[in-house]
């Protein structure tokens, strides 16, 4: 699946790969770093911090006259929605040990901090503190802010906004922002995805083209509000709507990458997602989905329906509009 460069694009294949990656297990079966270097390299570079550091420096080099060129004169990276595509680019880098290297010998064009070493925002204080390692004197109190308004919509049962994907990224941007795994919040919305845990899912009309039957994989019933909750969250990316609507995947992977962060990479139903996951890969007899597969990462295994509409519908005979009239077709001259 072709990227466009540098974007963070999140579809089921991102999801899922990263979340193997993270466990300690599972992401050291064979392929799966295979698999997360093609991805960087196929544009995807922020997806180079779920790979080992060598591995990491390795795809990154390999896309790297790519990365200075796309940098813009404010350091940034894209001009618009920068700062949610150029905080994971240099968290990649610097996870790959590249970043202090590339700004010593002056081969990024342009200083990747000056947005950030100043600004008394999220994005400032989050380069600051995990890339930087510079904090201000005022960044105490920021990340008190921070915090409270991203932790205030949780809801009673532990989620926000009701969905697997919105509870699963805030909890990633929680721990993000320095929160302890011992927070109780954190706990909760553990609890929450874990609750989410479904033993059979069946999705579409039986017998349709977009019938799907998978088991033990996380996913809510609100398909629309999951993809209107990442939305929100991942200002800027190019979110598949099939990957949050027809199939559990994408958000099955996000709850996986969270759950993990949060220790509980041995529980019995995040062991059992995992494995269904990687039987959905490896061991499939039949395709999941009457359309074709698009052979990306293992489990992108439809084409989205946007794309499945719009061949049909160019597919479609015309209908001629009321009252013209079709002109026979002129022979042939000799």
């Amino acid at each position: 699946m072709a990227h466009r460069p540098g974007r963070c694009d999140l579809r089921c294949p991102e999801a899922v790969q990263s979340a193997f990656l993270l466990h300690s297990e599972f992401g050291s079966l064979p392929g799966a770093i295979a698999a997360g270097v093609q991805m960087v390299q196929s544009g995807n570079w922020a997806f180079a911090q779920y790979l080992p550091p060598s591995d990491a420096r390795r795809a990154l080099n390999h896309c790297l006259p790519e990365i200075v060129r796309a940098q813009q004169k404010t350091g940034m990276w894209f001009r618009k929605h920068s700062e949610p595509y150029t905080y994971p680019i240099l968290k990649a880098l610097a996870h790959a040990e590249l970043l202090p290297e590339l700004i010593e010998r002056a081969v990024l064009r342009h200083d990747p901090f000056q947005r950030f070493a100043q600004a008394a925002d999220e994005w400032g204080f989050l380069v600051r503190k995990n890339i930087m390692q510079k904090p201000l004197a005022d960044d105490k109190a920021l990340r008190v802010q921070l915090v409270a308004a991203q932790s205030k919509p949780q809801n009673a049962d532990g989620s926000w906004g009701h969905t697997v994907s919105e509870t699963a990224l805030t909890v990633e941007h929680l721990l993000e922002l320095g929160v302890p795994l011992s927070d109780a919040r954190l706990t909760r919305a553990a609890q929450w995805l874990l609750s989410q845990f479904q033993n059979h899912i069946e999705r579409g009309r039986a017998g349709s083209s977009l019938a799907l039957a998978v088991q033990d994989l996380f996913t809510s019933s609100n398909r629309s509000a999951e993809h209107a909750g990442a939305s929100r969250l991942l200002q800027g990316h190019k979110l598949a709507c099939s990957c949050f609507g027809l199939t559990p995947f994408v958000q099955t992977g996000l709850a996986l990458r969270a759950l993990v962060r949060l220790g509980y990479e041995q529980d019995e139903k995040v062991r059992r997602a995992f494995a269904s996951l990687l039987d959905l890969q490896t061991k499939r007899q039949e395709p999941l989905l009457t359309l074709p597969p698009v052979p990306v990462g293992g489990w992108c295994v439809h084409v989205c329906k946007f794309k499945v509409a719009a061949r049909a519908k160019a597919n479609r005979p015309r209908p001629s509009p009321a009252g013209t009239r079709i002109r026979p077709a002129k022979p042939a001259s000799s």
